[in-house]
């Protein structure tokens, strides 16, 4: 039987509000679920390949443990949902693996324990056959997954990919494994930290491999996540729609800049600043100096970087965490003459480039009482304050994209 599928720009935000719906009753203590739904939500879940007591796991798991995260459980449907239309036409599998089918816990696979059971568990959820008494990513996976620094979602693409080449995802886990491991040395060894407020120093005796940005650890967050939110090509102004879930803990991450930077499956978050001053924007011309070489010599609006360890806060990878890293790069290349206000007014995404491919966007707007504003950065050069009409006009094409998204939006910033 051919399933229906519902239109497809509509379908993750019906999937977050009808997890929300879910939490509400569970919350209010209903564990009943079988009476969650309406026969509208079981014809929207048969849609996207996802059975009532499979999203149930994951409300439960939610409120009782606070993970998985509503937006894990969304990548998740996705990949689920992309396997139901791509390989099985819309058509769903009768078969149903039980608890008894999939390996014990103790079996291993090239001296990886428990990748035996979380892959056929994955292969069974990708076609649709888990046991209802059976999760993917439950407590069990979500540790082994955890402990080789893998996010459910993108195992289950891999394993997709993968096909029956067992091998082929015993070199993932372990590659990935290995690759955190490097991470956290490098990130012991080249980044300032804190601890209660108290600078923390390098230590002088420990020999590591530095990549070109000397061990630098930025936030990211997994491709896939962008893609299930709702991915763009230029800039929006549906901000409510994805801030949240990119500063979620439960979905970001610290990675080495060096791989991340030519990492298309990462995005990393960029806050980019623009500063007002009535209806005339800051703007500047980048330098040799500038950390990101790819840009250099392009005329900018935005005044922003990476989000590094040292700006970590009492939430670590949350909002906190991310203002303190807005707050810090601008100190670090702007002197303001006062304490402005500020609002995030948009996203930005271009991935008609490399520099765009790995980076997404954040759009602060701060507005001025003045324009007694100068660099302390020799990056940034001609400072000038311009109106829309230069910026549209003259300037225009000498600007970076992200830039030349903002100036064809700034009325409705």
């Amino acid at each position: 039987m051919r399933t229906q599928v519902l239109p497809l720009m509509t379908w993750n935000e019906r999937f977050m509000e009808l997890f929300g719906r879910c939490v509400e009753r569970y919350r209010g203590g209903d564990s009943n679920f079988n009476q969650y739904y309406s026969e509208d939500d079981l014809r929207f879940l048969r849609s996207i390949g996802c059975k009532p007591r499979e999203l149930f796991d994951f409300v439960e798991d939610y409120v009782d443990e606070q993970t998985p995260a509503p937006t894990s459980a969304l990548l998740i449907a996705a990949v689920r949902r992309d396997y139901l239309l791509v390989v099985q036409d819309g058509v769903h599998s009768e078969l149903e693996i039980t608890r008894d089918q999939i390996p014990p816990f103790s079996d291993t696979l090239e001296n990886i324990a428990y990748l035996p059971r979380i892959l056929a568990k994955a292969r069974a959820k990708l076609r649709g056959e888990l046991d209802p008494d059976l999760m993917f990513c439950c407590g069990g996976d979500r540790q082994f997954l955890r402990e080789h620094n893998l996010h459910p979602a993108d195992f289950l693409r891999h394993v997709w990919a993968a096909g029956d080449e067992d091998s082929k995802i015993a070199q993932l886990v372990q590659e990935a494994a290995a690759r955190a491991a490097e991470k956290l040395v490098l990130h012991t060894c080249s980044q300032r930290g804190t601890k209660f407020g108290i600078p923390v120093p390098r230590h002088s005796g420990t020999a590591c491999v530095m990549s070109k940005y000397n061990g630098e650890q930025i936030l990211v967050v997994p491709r896939s996540l962008f893609d299930a939110l709702g991915s763009f090509q230029g800039l929006t102004t549906e901000t409510g729609r994805y801030i949240p879930s990119l500063l979620d803990p439960a979905n970001n991450f610290f990675m080495d800049r060096e791989s991340a930077e030519e990492d298309p499956g990462h995005k990393q978050i960029i806050p980019y600043a623009l500063f007002r001053h009535g209806d005339r924007y800051l703007h500047y011309v980048r330098g040799k100096s500038g950390g990101e070489s790819r840009l250099h010599a392009l005329g900018s609006l935005g005044i922003g970087g990476h989000i590094n360890p040292v700006d970590e806060r009492g939430d670590p990878l949350g909002h906190a965490t991310y203002m303190a890293g807005v707050e810090r790069e601008i100190e670090e290349e702007l002197v303001l003459p006062t304490q402005p206000s500020q609002r995030i007014v948009a996203l930005l995404n271009d991935d008609s480039n490399a520099v765009g491919q790995v980076h997404l966007g954040v759009v602060h707007l701060f507005e001025l009482t003045d324009e007694d504003v100068n660099a302390r950065e020799d990056a940034l050069s001609d400072l000038q304050f311009q109106s829309k009409e230069v910026l549209r006009g003259e300037l225009y094409q000498s600007l970076e994209s992200w830039s030349r998204f903002c100036v064809d939006a700034m009325d409705e910033f």
